[in-house]
């Protein structure tokens, strides 16, 4: 007698909407109980992400409006900007394309994570001459440098440029999505000037203690218009959109609702398998 267990394949093979279904749902419950994943940073309902938005769509926060917003906003603590760039990695061992963030200084301590070996940036290492230093990931420590504990100190050829290896993150540390290392983001100037090529900036920021998301956003639209008035060309009709990073993070895993519906009876077994 078969058991109720042998006939799921074919009722895979059957039911062409069952099918479907039953696939979507192995591909989607990976991505639920990640959802539930413990957080590697504290307090993670307090992290939103920043960006610009205009009638059409989003717009690039520039270095000007970075630059503004961390010499402006009361309500947000430790403000962070970003940027990616893919770096070619050079010395030692075969030459590869490796993925990079340019970070502030505050990148890491707006997350609130601590490095696994050495240090993080600080803030002469955001100022131009003094930019020549990396952050490593747990994985490109393990794959390329065989998890070396003296790894701190050494250097890594990036872009042909040299660049001293200062710390080490821990191999759950993933922010805002995989990358193998980090470089420090300097700006030439506090006040840089308009006519200056401005750089495209992904922004991250904290909330200070007892602020409110409302509040933050009701602060938000004050120097949106400031920064109106201050360079036209480039945020004219703008606004600033805060959101939080766990609600974004879950619109984007959110895809799709699926329901799996099981016969009600199994096929009738006649005895004879095709």
């Amino acid at each position: 007698m078969k058991t109720r267990l042998q006939y799921w394949p074919r009722l895979l093979k059957s039911s062409l909407g069952f099918r479907a279904s039953f696939m979507a749902a192995l591909v989607l419950i990976p991505g639920c109980a990640f959802l539930h994943k413990r957080s590697p940073y504290p307090d993670p309902g307090r992290l939103v992400s920043v960006v610009k938005v205009s009638p059409a769509g989003e717009d690039a926060i520039l270095d000007t409006d970075f630059l503004a917003l961390r010499n402006q906003s009361k309500t947000l603590g430790s403000i962070a900007a970003h940027v990616f760039r893919a770096r070619a990695l050079t010395g030692g061992s075969e030459p590869e394309r490796i993925e990079s963030e340019l970070v502030s200084a505050d990148f890491f301590p707006t997350l609130g994570v601590q490095p696994l070996l050495g240090r993080v940036f600080i803030s002469d290492d955001c100022k131009p001459g003094g930019d020549h230093v990396a952050v490593i990931s747990y994985r490109l420590w393990l794959r390329r440098y065989s998890g070396d504990p003296n790894m701190i100190g050494k250097t890594i050829t990036l872009d042909r440029e040299q660049y001293t290896v200062v710390g080490v993150m821990p191999d759950n540390f993933e922010f805002p999505k995989p990358c193998d290392l980090w470089t420090p983001l300097a700006f030439d100037s506090e006040s840089p000037g308009v006519e200056k090529k401005s750089v495209e900036l992904h922004v991250t920021a904290r909330l200070k203690n007892g602020v409110t998301l409302e509040q933050a956003r009701a602060e938000m639209s004050g120097i949106a218009h400031k920064l109106e008035t201050d360079y036209p060309a480039t945020n004219t009709g703008r606004d600033i959109k805060l959101t939080a990073i766990r609600e974004s993070y879950s619109q984007e895993k959110r895809v799709v609702t699926i329901k799996i519906n099981r016969p009600v009876n199994p096929p009738v077994d006649t005895g004879k398998e095709k």
